[in-house]
């Protein structure tokens, strides 16, 4: 199964992508160009980056990145975070926190996300704007905002054929052999 991971991520990166600019181009739209090139050019996301950002949402089915701007040079730099280490605001019930004002551009999005240096300790966790992740979601099976692993599907047929093999050497040792 995770050969397949390492297939399906390294063919998606190889075939790679190319920038363009959408409509005319003004010196503005082609120094905004330049700005995303180098941008994708410093974090790695031609290759290795977004490689691994592929294979951890396969494997959890959410995947997140972190936009930050770095103190020595105020460029901007992006930083992959585990899926453990993260998640949705919620209220105190337990629900995703949306944002249900029918006005905001954000209706029906996450307000935010709380990070969790420790998941262990979930009682330690920092707050984060919505602007500051990129969230991507693979098999939104029964939501919108949650994904869920290709591994999954894989993890239950090794389950129901564990639980045949079990059931005949169940069934052997009660019924003994002939």
């Amino acid at each position: 199964a995770y050969q397949g991971i390492n297939i399906r991520n390294n063919e998606v990166v190889s075939r790679g992508f190319e920038l363009k600019i959408k409509g005319p181009e003004t010196p503005r739209a082609r120094q905004g160009l330049q700005l995303i090139e180098d941008f994708v050019e410093r974090n790695g996301l031609r290759w290795q980056t977004t490689r691994q950002f592929g294979i951890m949402t396969d494997i959890a089915g959410d995947g997140f990145y972190e936009l930050f701007k770095a103190e020595h040079d105020k460029k901007w730099y992006v930083a992959l975070l585990d899926s453990e280490s993260i998640d949705f605001a919620r209220e105190r019930d337990g629900r995703i926190k949306i944002d249900r004002n029918p006005l905001s551009p954000r209706f029906g999005y996450p307000v935010g996300y709380v990070f969790m240096e420790n998941p262990d300790r979930i009682d330690k966790k920092t707050t984060m704007e919505w602007n500051r992740i990129v969230h991507l979601v693979f098999n939104k099976i029964g939501g919108e905002m949650i994904g869920t692993s290709i591994l999954q599907p894989v993890y239950k047929t090794f389950e129901r054929v564990i639980n045949m093999e079990e059931g005949f050497g169940e069934g052997g040792y009660r019924t003994g052999y002939p």
